[in-house]
């Protein structure tokens, strides 16, 4: 399963120090960013609940011919 990039930040790694005191860098990190999948599941959830609205408007109206 593949993600989209959109949907992935890059989180910096923590500077870390060994025991002479040396800076030494670690990995970044990938998280998922929770704010574009809750928008894209707005978007998504406003076009499923237009529809459905569109489709009962027609069906209401073919009851009542």
């Amino acid at each position: 399963m593949k993600i989209d990039s959109e949907y992935v930040t890059l989180v910096p790694a923590a500077p870390k120090f060994d025991g002479e005191g040396n800076r030494v860098d670690a990995d970044d990190t990938l998280a998922l960013d929770s704010n574009v999948i809750m928008l894209d599941t707005v978007l998504a959830l406003n076009y499923v609940i237009k529809q459905l609205e569109a489709t009962q408007k027609e069906l209401q109206e073919l009851k009542q011919k």
